[in-house]
């Protein structure tokens, strides 16, 4: 008897799903919910979904899972023959997984927040699919209205231009529904402009991981820049947005609250 535990929608419940349709091999389905996977921790000692047990065989991770139904029931084999060919296909999963899966396996993971450097409407529509807030990155009015329209309650504005808090400002002029996010560009010395330009939040870069910090790992110092930075975001005293009709009305972006 296979038990499968595993969330609703989950892109690698799909992935054992199909492969034990593949085999012909019956599971019973054990939902998990989003918000409480005490019974995926008591089965399997870990936190990730899809879990499988077999008569008392505990199996987590897809890719691990995958493997272990090929050897069990090697019938209608899911992988190529030949060990050569079967490490190709572990290379090109591990691949899959880390480039192209990173929303749905980050979510899993615990993730609250998914941002991104690019308006990709199959992430933002992930995100949002599961719980999510989607913060792509944009650079142009289009850009940013796109992003509002599909549901992402903030806007990434990435790369910064030039002169950050007037293209903010002449932005969000005849667009002030909008809840722009500058990351790139911004420091504590010039945080308070880009506050002043109508900002939703601020996200600091640069002056916080500089390269030769980075290179020392040097955690302690990145600690004293975030401090800094934070102090000097919270010293500044916050004007009213701006205001205005929002054509799209969209209650993903209504449901994050300042």
């Amino acid at each position: 008897m296979i038990l499968l535990y595993g969330f609703p929608y989950s892109t690698n419940m799909e992935r054992i799903q199909l492969s034990l349709g593949h085999k012909e091999l019956d599971a019973t389905y054990v939902p998990v919910p989003y918000d409480d996977r005490s019974l995926v921790r008591e089965v399997s000692g870990q936190d990730l979904v899809p879990v499988i047990d077999h008569g008392g065989t505990i199996v987590y991770d897809s890719p691990a899972i995958l493997e272990y139904l090929d050897e069990q029931f090697p019938a209608l084999p899911l992988r190529p023959p030949g060990a050569g060919r079967r490490a190709e296909m572990s290379i090109f999963i591990d691949w899959f997984n880390r480039v192209w899966k990173v929303p749905p396996n980050a979510i899993e993971a615990g993730a609250r927040f998914i941002v991104a450097p690019n308006l990709d409407e199959e992430v933002v529509g992930t995100a949002i699919e599961h719980g999510a807030v989607a913060m792509p990155g944009v650079r142009t009015p289009t850009e940013m209205v796109q992003a509002h329209r599909m549901g992402a309650a903030m806007q990434k504005l990435f790369p910064a231009p030039a002169n950050g808090p007037a293209y903010i400002r002449a932005a969000l002029g005849p667009m002030p529904f909008l809840r722009l996010v500058p990351t790139s560009g911004v420091t504590p010395e010039n945080v308070a402009q880009y506050i002043a330009a109508g900002v939703y939040a601020v996200g600091f870069v640069a002056p916080l991981f500089p390269p030769e910090v980075l290179a020392d790992r040097d955690y302690i110092e990145i600690e004293r820049l975030a401090r800094e930075a934070l102090a000097a975001t919270n010293a500044i005293q916050r004007p009213d947005r701006p205001t205005g009709p929002d054509p799209f009305a969209l209650a993903p972006a209504d449901a994050v609250t300042a």
